[in-house]
């Protein structure tokens, strides 16, 4: 950790690079968390949608709720043979 001394108050300064890693990292929490979010109401709404709309858009409600079903911090079902 670079560190620098204030030659008049004489208080410790971090470094910038410090300081833009902090913010690098906050950015991306603030990004995952978002992402996080809009996965969990995108899975909501997909539940009140009703089977005709289902159909036209290529889903089971099946398929729905599974996806319903998974945590918010996963992406999308997968089945096995796919990934």
């Amino acid at each position: 950790m670079l560190t620098t001394t204030h030659p008049c108050t004489g208080k410790t300064q971090q470094s910038k690079s410090i300081r833009q890693n902090v913010r690098s990292l906050l950015a991306r929490s603030l990004a995952t968390l978002h992402l996080w979010q809009q996965r969990r109401h995108g899975r909501r709404d997909l539940l009140g949608l009703h089977d005709r709309l289902l159909r036209d858009i290529g889903l089971s409600r099946a398929e729905v709720e599974r996806e319903a079903r998974q945590p918010f911090w996963r992406p999308e079902y997968q089945p096995l043979g796919c990934l």
